[in-house]
């Protein structure tokens, strides 16, 4: 899971050496988070070798490829790798399309764009059920964003602007109102469509978080 935050200063007048001392205490923490997502990386891991099922082994390898995709790409790659041979071993339609979306989250993030294309056109969303849908929905926005902030100045930004909000559009669909992601996906064709960045955070501010410390108020924004 992705956190991200967009920091808004409720004191102008905050110290600057205030503010530099409390993100190098948690950058001194920085080793303590490290172990600890290495040590959740090993149970996993572990509980890998013990098991011959398939099925589980899918469930496992789908879950390292989690944990690793904004964390190490390359080991987030080998696992969604792995994950789809035991797919294919199976024969199972849904875990296949699974993995397709894990190539092409990696795909996408790494800028291989026509890979992420060509693979987005192979996978059978119609058959998928509406929680997939909402991940095929959301992969192609974010394929499609990336395209459109690519190609800003160009003749294929509005063409591929509009392609993200309808894909963002279609995850609207299969999610519930009022969730985060709902208002995520919201947020951005409001952002697009009016550029006005201020306004499309309202549907967020439920999801702020505060941090005292720092006397700074940050939306919380979750790639899923």
């Amino acid at each position: 899971m992705l956190l991200g935050v967009n920091i808004h200063f409720t004191n102008a007048q905050l110290p600057v050496d205030s503010m530099l001392a409390s993100l190098d205490m948690e950058l001194d923490n920085r080793n303590f988070h490290y172990q600890k997502k290495e040590d959740q990386l090993n149970t996993l891991k572990i509980q890998l070798k013990q098991i011959d099922n398939l099925h589980q082994q899918f469930d496992l390898y789908n879950q390292l490829y989690n944990e690793y995709i904004y964390y190490q790409y390359d080991s987030a790659y080998s696992y969604a790798k792995k994950g789809l041979e035991i797919a294919h071993k199976l024969q199972d339609e849904r875990l296949i399309a699974i993995s397709q979306l894990n190539f092409m989250s990696c795909y996408t993030s790494s800028g291989f764009y026509t890979e992420a294309y060509k693979l987005s056109l192979s996978i059978p969303v119609e058959k998928l059920p509406e929680a997939d849908k909402v991940k095929y929905y959301s992969q192609c926005h974010g394929l499609y964003e990336n395209l459109y902030h690519y190609t800003r100045g160009t003749d294929f930004e509005n063409i591929y602007k509009q392609k993200a909000c309808n894909y963002a559009d279609s995850c609207l669909i299969y999610l519930k109102s009022g969730t985060f992601e709902y208002e995520f996906n919201a947020a951005f064709i409001f952002a697009t469509v009016t550029e006005d960045k201020r306004k499309c955070l309202n549907g967020l501010k439920p999801y702020y978080i505060p941090f005292p410390c720092l006397n700074i108020i940050t939306p919380l924004f979750v790639a899923y």
